[in-house]
């Protein structure tokens, strides 16, 4: 990612593959998770499987987004996407608007965690 490589030390280059391994082994877990729950049409009938399906899709573009970064970007502005440029400027609303997407979720399932919980326990909660 750009953004890591301002840090000083040989650690930009580590936070780099780091990055790019443990952000692609997430985004492939997210993909099995899809192949897991999309055949089973009796349980994408559920409200909780729905919520689950829309989170991950939502995720795995953020994530992919999020991979594909260093191709188009570079810190030396030699990029497809030139800093400071139109493009620039909305692949980061992209960007945004996709983790803003990804909490939204987060958060429709918390509460309706908590709801379920609220019923099976009663108002004690």
């Amino acid at each position: 990612a750009v953004v890591s490589t301002q840090s000083t030390g040989g650690y930009a280059v580590v936070q780099s593959y780091l990055t790019w391994v443990l952000l692609g082994i997430s985004t492939l877990g997210l993909a099995l998770t899809l192949c897991f729950l999309l055949p089973a049409a009796e349980l994408r009938k559920t409200r909780s499987a729905k919520i689950n399906v829309c989170f991950t899709v939502s995720l795995i573009l953020a994530s992919l987004l999020f991979l594909i970064q260093d191709l188009f970007i570079k810190s030396d502005n030699s990029g497809a996407i030139k800093l400071r440029s139109v493009g620039c400027a909305v692949y980061t609303m992209l960007q945004h608007y996709l983790w803003l997407v990804v909490f939204m979720w987060m958060i429709i399932e918390g509460f309706l965690m908590y709801l379920s919980l609220v019923q099976v326990f009663g108002s004690h909660i």
